[in-house]
């Protein structure tokens, strides 16, 4: 089985680690980067791209906000062992422990097939939608996915992120999303972290029709109007960082 992964990075604060964790697992040849690549539809067509190019059998996109746990690829493994009609499946969904979400773990790794590569390259050229291309693609594809439901989480999404980032992820999912804070009870936990986020959920729920400028959300945060002066680059060993990500 030929096996890829692919990142998918606007250089998050968290890229470096995002690599270590996946090289652990996977040599280097087999991870490919996609960087700065917008709208989000064309990140996503050159995923694809990437994946028929080098002929995957299946293949892992990830964000670059995203750490994947020690043991992610033998989860993946065990989970492709047991669907015996895995053919029939274009995507599998792994969980993630998430910094904002205090209640549950969500599901943000996805394993795509090779076999329906050209199907989901078709919906991607039709769709009008590049805010959110991969779930107008599980709409329209004729194939099964699933969550996989482990309990444990796969990776870990959102931590030791930049401020803009942290902004920007909350003033679109507001707008987008608004029942998710309370289905998820995010913004729970008193940090600072969580002040920003809940900061940008506010400037998301009064802007709805220019928060897509990314731009515009995402640098308000480091503006006079909130003073935050930007985190620095991230210096962290993985095995740091995944002792403050289970506290």
């Amino acid at each position: 089985m030929k096996f890829g992964v692919i990142v998918r990075s606007i250089c998050e604060r968290t890229e470096q680690l995002c690599f270590k964790s996946i090289k652990l697992a996977v040599p280097q040849k087999d991870v490919y980067v996609i960087r700065n690549a917008f709208p989000f539809s064309e990140a996503v067509r050159q995923m694809l791209i990437v994946a028929k190019k080098k002929r995957y059998d299946f293949f892992v996109s990830v964000d670059a906000d995203t750490v994947l746990a020690p043991n992610w690829l033998r989860v993946i493994r065990k989970t492709l062992q047991e669907i015996t009609d895995i053919d029939l499946y274009y995507k599998l969904d792994f969980q993630l422990q998430d910094r904002f979400v205090t209640n549950t773990l969500i599901y943000g790794l996805h394993l795509y097939n090779g076999k329906y590569i050209d199907k989901m390259l078709k919906i991607l050229s039709k769709t009008r939608d590049s805010s959110k291309p991969e779930g107008n693609i599980r709409h329209k594809i004729d194939a099964k996915f699933t969550n996989v439901a482990s309990g444990h989480p796969i990776g870990y999404h959102g931590y030791e992120q930049y401020y803009r980032e942290i902004y920007n992820r909350f003033a679109v999912r507001s707008f987008r999303n608004p029942e998710d804070r309370r289905r998820y009870k995010l913004f729970k936990v008193n940090d600072e972290d969580n002040s920003v986020g809940w900061k940008g959920w506010i400037y998301g729920l009064k802007h709805k029709d220019t928060v897509l400028n990314l731009l515009d959300a995402r640098n308000k945060i480091l503006s006079s109007e909130f003073g935050y002066k930007e985190k620095s680059k991230l210096e962290m060993e993985l095995k740091e960082f995944y002792e403050n990500a289970k506290r």
